[in-house]
């Protein structure tokens, strides 16, 4: 079993938004390339004009970055398990402006580790709201901590 989790911070590192289910069976790649369009979903939805996306998979961050300075979907993955998200990928990358992606070390990703392991452990759940939105206090205090842990280990 696999999932997705991320989140959508502000400019100054406050959660907005966060998103989390299980896909089922699958690869760490394509748990990969579905967590980032995702989250490009929620930028576009959000009808962002700037971001940051940042991953702990080289090979998505690489193959987004390659996406967004034009290059077709079919040309950074030819693997066929991947070409339908790479095509979202490309979709949602149109239609925003101000993209910067960077690759970060595992450790700093630890709140969105911890979302994928909910979406795995409550798979007929979907996680996708606003923070403003998450009354559950525990799940509140939970993320706040690991988010500010996140930025810490970003340095």
């Amino acid at each position: 079993m696999v999932g997705i989790g991320g989140i959508i911070r502000n400019s100054e590192g406050e959660i907005m938004h966060i998103y989390s289910r299980a896909l089922g069976e699958g690869t760490n790649n394509e748990m990969e390339f579905e967590a980032m369009e995702q989250g490009l979903r929620i930028l576009r939805n959000l009808q962002a004009s700037a971001a940051v996306v940042e991953g702990d998979s080289q090979l998505t961050v690489i193959a987004s970055r390659r996406m967004y300075a034009g290059a077709k979907a079919s040309k950074v993955t030819q693997h066929w398990r991947l070409a339908k998200v790479t095509e979202n990928i490309a979709e949602h990358l149109g239609w925003l402006k101000g993209l910067v992606f960077q690759a970060v070390r595992r450790k700093a990703n630890a709140a969105a580790d911890h979302l994928v392991n909910f979406g795995i452990e409550n798979p007929t759940s979907i996680l996708d709201s606003f923070w403003q939105d998450v009354i559950c206090s525990e799940l509140r205090n939970k993320f706040t901590l690991l988010s500010r842990q996140d930025l810490v280990n970003e340095r």
